[in-house]
């Protein structure tokens, strides 16, 4: 074999390799990103919680570690409690109503 050919066989290794680790952590990508979005849209209710934001930065963390499998989870804690916060803004727009003396 040519110094240039292992050279460009080296290359190609290298960028499959990178490839293959950015489709690994691309679902756990989406589900951030997904999660990003209910913890704006919570936020903007003013009913945000503490622990969404502390899941997202964790799983952003270990996605750029390579940690995929992990950032997944973190993501879909923060898409939980994010969800879990909605329901409570979404109970307490009507709930306060019963709490007001007539």
């Amino acid at each position: 074999m040519t110094p240039k050919f292992v050279g460009m066989a080296a290359l190609s290794l290298m960028l499959v390799s990178g490839s293959v680790l950015a489709d690994e952590c691309s679902e756990a990508n989406a589900l951030i990103q997904t999660a990003r979005d209910a913890y704006d849209a919570v936020d903007a209710r003013g009913f945000a919680w503490v622990p969404t934001e502390a899941y997202l930065t964790e799983a952003k963390a270990d996605s750029a570690a390579g940690a995929c499998e992990q950032a997944m989870v973190n993501a879909q804690r923060a898409l939980d409690t994010a969800k879990a916060a909605m329901v409570q803004a979404e109970n307490e727009a009507t709930a306060w109503q019963s709490r007001v003396p007539k």
